[in-house]
């Protein structure tokens, strides 16, 4: 599963968190006290390939330093298995795998290793992560890589920085809503709705059954951000894929978004949710731990927290869409792309760290990353894990269903704060619709 925030210990890291993947980074301060570990340390080596003291049957052995924040024993991700293939492919290869723990522990040691030039060969990156750090010169450009054009159009942006491409994506984690099949299947439902009106008529039948149909707890300011661009998905990106942009241009406004704005506000207007009630509740620490132990029926989440579901005892759940258009529209999913790898500037073994993400490339050999993180393929016709819990997710992006958060765009690390307190405000009742959308106009607006 993933796990963006680094958060220790066995639960707190199997819900995990996404700051760690959103995050901009930050600038190592000057008093940091940090071991630096130098590019020398991968190096080539002579080996012997037989055990003779003779000095024969000798092979030259590349030593190739990996970061990432990504399989520790909480979160394997399957990083070991992946390595050993790799391993196995390229037997003048050995990998030097470090775990670093995520967000601030990794800027931490990571950063101010590429600023002296030094660090691992290959570093996991994000997107935010590819765009700062390419455009401070410490990341190989490998534009020239036989697998570029074979991402997914959608995909293309948050790997590049300045029409060069700097990464290679491993994941699309979808962010949609999770549904207790059980308890649908109690009032009657055997999927999880599609448009709205089957979303509210479900939550009905669910109220009259006696259960909680719905919790979208949001004192980090996260869940709100993810409801509204959930909804927008399908009622703005639906007509127009490109609004985005045409937003960073000054061609388009929030106001494009009143629809969802509404929408959103409805289920408060409507009876599901009560705002304020959420907003004290905090989606790391209650809201998967909730939803696992069957309090509702319904929560909004990443699939990163799929795993510490099943952890705490529900298997039958699916993660699908939002369901926010009308009746005979399906739904658009959210996504977010999730880790890549990037070949430091400053490599010595250039040859052997290219190998390794064009390995990653290969959409078989990262299945068995997607199939622990419950993501799905970056590439045109790439293998999906067969997972029935996120088979609407997967249904939504092989039909082209699907639209990427824009977080290389207006939802920077800044516009998401920005974005997550106007709803904060909106849902407490300080602010309306009308002063919600030109905050939102004035403040993401570069």
């Amino acid at each position: 599963m993933i796990n963006p925030s680094g958060r220790g210990g066995l639960n707190a890291s199997r819900f995990g968190g996404r700051h760690g993947r959103l995050a901009a980074v930050a600038v190592a301060g000057a008093g940091l006290s940090l071991a630096l570990a130098a590019c020398s340390t991968s190096a080539t080596t002579s080996e012997s390939t037989d055990g003779a003291s003779d000095g024969g049957g000798s092979t030259e052995q590349t030593v190739l330093k990996v970061y990432g924040w990504k399989g520790n024993d909480a979160e394997p991700a399957n990083i070991t298995e992946i390595n050993e293939a790799f391993e196995a492919a390229h037997p003048e290869i050995t990998l030097d795998y470090e775990f670093v723990p995520a967000n601030d522990a990794y800027l931490q040691r990571v950063q101010p290793e590429l600023l002296a030039g030094e660090g691992a060969d290959v570093i996991m990156t994000d997107p935010t992560k590819v765009a700062d750090w390419a455009k401070a010169g410490y990341l190989k450009d490998i534009s020239d890589s036989s697998w570029v054009g074979d991402m997914q159009d959608t995909v293309t942006p948050f790997v590049s920085f300045d029409g060069n491409v700097y990464a290679t994506p491993t994941e699309l984690i979808p962010i949609g809503l999770f549904a207790n099949m059980d308890q649908l299947a109690e009032v009657g439902i055997t999927e999880v709705p599609e448009t709205f009106p089957e979303f509210t008529a479900a939550m009905d039948k669910l109220k009259d059954a006696g259960m909680t149909p719905l919790a979208l707890p949001n004192k980090a300011g996260n869940t709100g951000a993810w409801i509204l661009n959930g909804i927008a998905a399908t009622l703005v990106y639906n007509d127009n894929p490109d609004w985005d942009q045409q937003f960073m241009d000054g061609e388009v406004s929030f106001e494009d978004w009143r629809g969802s704005i509404e929408q959103m506000m409805s289920l408060e207007e409507d009876g599901y949710i009560d705002y304020k009630t959420e907003l004290g509740n905090d989606e790391w620490a209650n809201g998967a731990f909730d939803f696992a132990a069957g309090k509702n029926t319904f929560m909004l989440q990443g699939s990163w927290v799929s795993a510490g579901v099943v952890d705490a005892g529900l298997e039958n759940f699916q993660i699908a869409p939002w369901p926010a258009g009308d009746d005979g529209t399906q739904p658009n999913n959210d996504y977010f792309v999730g880790v890549m790898w990037s070949v430091n500037a400053n490599t010595e073994v250039e040859e052997a760290a290219r190998a390794y993400v064009d390995f990653w490339a290969d959409a078989d050999n990262a299945l068995p990353f997607l199939e622990s993180e419950r993501a799905q393929s970056p590439w045109v016709g790439g293998a999906n894990p067969e997972d029935a819990a996120t088979a609407p997710t997967v249904a939504a992006l092989e039909d082209g269903r699907n639209r990427i958060l824009a977080n290389t765009t207006w939802y920077t690390e800044s516009g998401r704060k920005a974005m997550e307190s106007a709803i904060q405000s909106l849902q407490l009742g300080q602010i309306d619709i009308d002063e919600f959308i030109a905050t939102l106009d004035e403040q993401l607006r570069p």
